[in-house]
C-alpha cells in the first residue's frame, strides 16, 4: 500500500499540480533524507541494543537471539501512524497547489527511514 503512493507521485505533481519532471522528483527528495537519516538511527540502536547482547553471547557461549535487531523496526511501527495521520490530516487544510509535497515531507521521510531499517 505504501509503495503504490510512490507510483502515482509524479502522475499526481505532473498532471493535478502541473509541476515540470523537475519538480515532481524533487517530491521524492524526502526519502532519500529519511533513508539518511535513519543511517545513524540503526548505528544507535545496534550500539545500545544488540552490541551489549552481542558480548553477553560471546561471554556466555550462546548466540544473540535474533529478536534483539528489531528495535529499529519498533520505532518504526511507532512512527509510521504518525506519519499517516499527519499526512491524511493535512490534505484537506492545502488551499494552494504547491502545499501537498510539504504534507508528505513527514510520511515519506518515515518511509525512507522504514526501508533502511527493514532491509538492514
Amino acid at each position: 500500500m505504501i509503495l503504490s503512493s510512490y507510483v502515482i507521485y509524479a502522475i499526481l505533481f505532473e498532471d493535478v499540480y502541473h509541476f515540470s519532471q523537475y519538480q515532481a522528483g524533487l517530491t521524492f527528495a524526502p526519502l532519500l533524507i529519511g533513508g539518511l537519516l535513519a543511517i545513524p538511527v540503526m548505528a544507535v540502536f545496534d550500539r545500545l541494543t544488540y552490541q551489549k547482547a552481542r558480548a553477553e553471547a560471546i561471554r556466555s557461549g550462546t548466540e544473540v537471539q535474533p529478536e534483539k535487531r528489531l528495535y529499529p523496526a519498533m520505532l518504526s511501527v511507532i512512527l509510521l501512524p504518525i506519519s499517516l495521520f499527519v499526512r491524511h490530516m493535512t490534505y484537506p487544510l492545502t488551499g494552494q497547489d504547491r502545499l501537498p509535497s510539504f504534507c508528505d515531507l513527514h510520511f515519506e521521510f518515515q518511509s525512507g527511514f522504514d526501508h533502511i531499517i527493514l532491509t538492514l
